[in-house]
């Protein structure tokens, strides 16, 4: 049996205090809307996820990015989460930052 030292992109590889996995995400929308935000937390916290940390920055291009941080206990229902952010109104992107 072999192992290999691997790493996953846009995870921060020290575990934080809670032993959980931070990742940033990044959530961007063409359309300033009441309530993005609220749904977007809502999204996050249905999984039980913690958001560390939460900015708002707008492109020249006037796009809206919501960059987060998230724990994450396991990774197992990262790709779902980012699926489900998806599908929020009038989101056009979610990615993995990092």
């Amino acid at each position: 049996e072999r192992m290999f030292a691997a790493s996953w992109k846009g995870v921060d590889s020290r575990k934080s205090l809670g032993g959980e996995y931070r990742v940033k995400i990044r959530v961007s929308t063409l359309f300033p809307r009441v309530g993005l935000i609220r749904d977007v937390s809502s999204v996050i916290a249905s999984f039980g996820l913690n958001i560390v940390d939460i900015s708002l920055e707008i492109s020249k291009q006037k796009v809206r990015n919501l960059h987060l941080i998230v724990d994450f206990p396991t990774l197992d229902n990262f790709e779902i989460l980012l699926q489900k952010l998806g599908q929020i109104q009038d989101v056009v992107q979610v990615v993995r930052e990092g």
